[in-house]
């Protein structure tokens, strides 16, 4: 079961879900907690790993400037 995500560096408390929904609804979900996480998220790629009870969302593709 999850009940937190970190994306992006921002932390956020969910309800107790199953990883399998958290994962398959991410985009949603973000989308109600923070829509201008959401969006950037939808611009780039990006991988998730569940340790405990966060689901870590990392950033694959990297931005200098």
């Amino acid at each position: 079961m999850v009940n937190k995500l970190i994306v992006l560096g921002k932390e956020f408390e969910i309800p107790d879900m199953p990883e399998e929904d958290v994962k398959a609804n991410l985009l949603s979900i973000l989308k109600e907690l923070d829509p201008e996480i959401a969006d950037e998220l939808k611009k780039t790629k990006y991988s998730v790993r569940v340790e405990g009870n966060v689901l870590v969302v990392y950033r694959l593709s990297a931005i200098f400037g």
